[in-house]
Parts: structure tokens; sequence; C-alpha cells
């Protein structure tokens, strides 16, 4: 597993800089073949990172929306309970 410091906190611009850099020195040493071959591999070595990110940021939002939604629910709740309580007492109260 990779360290929670990868990638590096570098400056975006250099950072971007650096993948140009690379795929520019690969493409001098690989042919059209083996240029289409990598850049495809690349291309689904990121999309399957980002499908895999915004799956489990989906879930987290999700669930985080359950946790809050519960919070609520039992809040509201509670106060029905004391509201129902409070009645009751007056009904005592009131009663012969």
């Amino acid at each position: 597993m990779l360290s929670h410091n990868f990638p590096p906190d570098i400056d975006p611009n250099i950072y971007s800089l650096s993948a140009f850099v690379i795929g520019a020195i690969l493409t001098e040493e690989l042919d059209i073949n083996e240029q289409n071959s990598i850049g495809n591999w690349l291309m689904l070595l990121g999309q399957y990172i980002v499908t895999y990110a915004s799956q489990q940021s989906l879930i987290n939002n999700r669930l985080n929306k359950r946790n809050n939604t519960n919070k609520y629910d039992v809040d509201f709740l509670l106060k029905n309970i004391q509201k129902i309580e409070q009645e009751l007492n007056n009904l005592k109260k009131t009663s012969p």
C-alpha cells in the first residue's frame, strides 16, 4: 500500500509539468505501437483510480447522510416523547 504522502505536496504546475516531461521522454524512446500500448494502459489505470475513488466517495456521502438523518430522527422522536409526557401529566392534573 502506498504511503499517505504520495503523491507529494508539490506545486500543481510542477506536478503537471513532470507528467509532460516524462511523456515527452517516453515518446522519444518508444515506437508508435509501444506509445499506443503504454498510453492506453496508463489511461486505463487512471480511469480505474478515478472510478474507485468516486464510488468510495458516493458510499461515504450516503453513510454520512444516513448518520445525519438518523441523528435528526432521534432528536425528533425525543422531542415528541417529551411532548407526550407533558400532555399525559396535564391530563393527570386535570382529571378528577
